[in-house]
Parts: structure tokens; sequence; C-alpha cells
């Protein structure tokens, strides 16, 4: 009787430490890792969030740029960072899903990480340079297989969706297109608008000004159903069923984390991603509020894992 009546009392001293942790967090500062350069909407999004979770907590919400190796020196870092919730990262699909099927070997598993939520997602556009003589996908298609060879596209690096989503491309329409890397998105778009490249996959919210003035000529757009901002542009879906491309944001923890933490983020997050400045101001450049469970995100990442390990293996896709 006695060591029941102890192992209960264990039990509820567990228990109550356990509300005990929840209750108390954050007891101190946040730390949100960003494994992308300042100004990117990985970076921009981590913002907004931490804006709001320090107004929420009454704590500081330090956003720290971890850059490097596709997003894995961020991702590296959280992972082996101590499983308190106290250190976050946000982060896109490569350090998430794709850089598991890119790279030969990662110091960290993405699928050990706690997943908190599947925060928002952009999709992504086919865009081309406006001197090439085609108004839509089939004129493109039709005109890269008169010219096998003599057309380039760009992406902002090696193993993102934009550069993943141009080889998929080019296997369904069996085309000869040749890759040039750059350093990031912001380099792609300078290269499109001196018409030093053809064409290329871009998140939509960082060039739709751009095809509104005429500058940049979109083709087709990654979302499942046309969007407001392009209702005369076709959809991947339309000709290719099932090609949908988009770059997604992800927020997750150390393995480890306790899950009652996880879920006090992830209800505090999901809150924010409902507040009306925050829609309003996220729908205005074009990034879709997802605000998915921590089981949503474990889910599609792993979906996305599969569907972009298999275009890595087709393309034979490496890391520049």
């Amino acid at each position: 009787m006695i060591k029941i009546l102890s192992f209960i009392f264990f039990l509820i001293f567990l228990y109550s430490n356990q509300v005990l942790a929840q209750s108390d967090f954050p007891k101190k500062s946040i730390k949100i890792i960003v494994p992308a350069a300042p100004g990117a909407a990985t970076d921009f999004l981590s913002r907004k969030i931490g804006e709001k979770l320090q107004m929420r907590w009454g704590q500081p919400v330090i956003i720290e740029n971890r850059i490097g190796a596709s997003g894995n020196v961020g991702a590296e870092f959280v992972a082996r960072s101590i499983p308190d919730g106290y250190t976050l990262l946000i982060s896109g699909p490569g350090p998430l899903s794709i850089n598991k099927a890119l790279f030969p070997k990662l110091s960290y598993n993405p699928e050990n990480f706690s997943p908190i939520s599947l925060i928002a997602s952009i999709p992504n556009v086919l865009i081309i340079k406006p001197s090439l003589p085609v108004s839509n996908m089939q004129d493109l298609i039709n005109y890269i297989r008169l010219h096998p060879g003599d057309l380039n596209y760009a992406s902002g690096g090696s193993g993102t969706t934009p550069h993943l989503s141009i080889e998929r491309f080019k296997n369904l329409a069996n085309l000869n297109i040749f890759h040039v890397p750059y350093k990031g998105s912001a380099a792609t778009i300078t290269a499109m608008l001196s018409s030093q490249v053809d064409m290329m996959f871009v998140e939509l919210s960082s060039t739709l000004p751009n095809i509104k003035m005429g500058k940049l000529k979109a083709i087709a757009v990654g979302s499942e159903k046309r969007i407001d901002a392009l209702p005369n542009i076709q959809t991947m879906n339309e000709i290719f069923p099932g090609f949908l491309t988009m770059t997604w944001y992800g927020l997750v923890a150390a393995s480890g984390t306790p899950k009652d933490i996880c879920d006090k983020i992830f209800a505090a997050v999901s809150e924010i991603l409902k507040q009306p400045d925050i829609v309003s101001h996220l729908q205005g450049i074009n990034i879709d509020i997802i605000n998915g469970s921590p089981e949503e995100l474990r889910l599609f990442a792993k979906s996305e894992n599969e569907k972009w390990g298999k275009v890595i293996k087709a393309s034979g896709a490496t890391i520049d």
C-alpha cells in the first residue's frame, strides 16, 4: 500500500511540475532563429510574429539570422539547443523538408524537431523576361522545344522550391533548359530585370509589383486555383494536374521540447495569425495564412520531402 501511495504522489508531483512549467512559460527571453537573410519573407514573418509574442507575454523575443548551407546552419543551431521552448526556428521548406533529400548527410534530422505550427505559404509564380515572344504556358513550351538548350532559368539556390519547380516542369514537358544559380531570390530578380536570364519560378510576393508594371511577364502560378492578384494567369495545376509549388513556413522547437510548452506557443501564434491587422497585412502582400497545427506541419513536411525528393532524384539536382 505504501508503495502504491508513493507512486501516486510521484505522479501527482510530475503532473504539478508540468502544469507549473506551462503556466510559468515564458519566464525569460525567447530567441527565434531565422535561417535566411534579413528582408526575406521568413525574416519578415518571424519579426511580425515575434513582435506580437513579445506584447502578449511581456518577454523579449529576439530574432537572430543564422544563414548558410541552404538553411542548415540555423536549423542545426536550434536542433542542438536546450529543448525548453526558448529557442525556436521559423523556416522555409529547405531545412524542414527538402534538405534531407538534397544533402547526402545532415548534422540534424528534420523529422526530429518538435513541430509547433505550419504558419503560412506563398505561391511560386513562373515568370519570363518580356522580350520572349510567348504569352502563355503552351507558347512557352513550344518556344523552348524550338530552341533546345538556348534558354536558361535562374534560381535563388539549388534545392529551393523555385529551383525544383523548374526541374519538375522540365521533366514533365521534356524540355532542355539550363540552370543559372544565384545567391538568394533578390539576386535572381535583378538578373531577370536586366534580361540576364530567361525565366524562373519565384515567390509571388517578391515579384508581383514588377509583373503589374510589365517589367516581368507571369506565365503560370503554383497555387491550386487562380489567384485574385493575377486572375488571367493559368495555374500549373491546370496544365499539369497535381503540380503545386509554394514556399511555406513552419515553426519548430528542438526535439524533446515538452508538448505542453509547444501547445502553448502554438495557441499564442494561432491567435496572432487571426488578428485583423496581421491578416490584412499578410493578405496584402499575397502571403496565405495556413495556421496549421503541429500534426499538420509534421505531415505536410513529410509529404513535401517525398514530393521534392522524387524531383531531386529524377533531375540529379545537387548543391552548387
